[in-house]
């Protein structure tokens, strides 16, 4: 027989204090470098997108988890891929002597 999957709500207007801790611990085990204020507002930002988007959900505290894992995840590909795309000097360490011989080559001198 399927597993029920229970009644879906909209969101709330808070996680609840004794949910809010269990994630923060969670977060905390998971990801050593999260601070609580960064935890606080993953889950607000969870809140908030699921108001505004009128979607509802089964279980609110799993929801936030993921929403965690989602903006912890995409913060490292966005730093990762910030780190990659700063451009490399592109002058030649001899850009003065390739000038100089270039304006020999031209027969003038500076």
């Amino acid at each position: 027989m399927p597993k029920s999957k229970g009644v879906k709500t909209p969101p709330p207007d808070s996680i609840g204090e004794l949910e809010s801790t269990r994630i923060a611990l969670w977060a905390r085990q998971e990801y050593r470098g999260l601070t609580g204020q960064e935890i606080r507002e993953f889950i607000e930002e969870c809140l908030d997108w699921h108001r505004a988007n009128g979607i509802w959900r089964v279980e609110w505290p799993a929801t936030c988890r993921n929403w965690i894992r989602n903006g912890v995840r995409f913060k490292r590909d966005r730093t990762r891929i910030q780190q990659q795309e700063k451009p490399k000097p592109r002058t030649p360490p001899n850009a003065f002597a390739q000038v100089e011989s270039l304006l020999d080559r031209i027969g003038k001198r500076i």
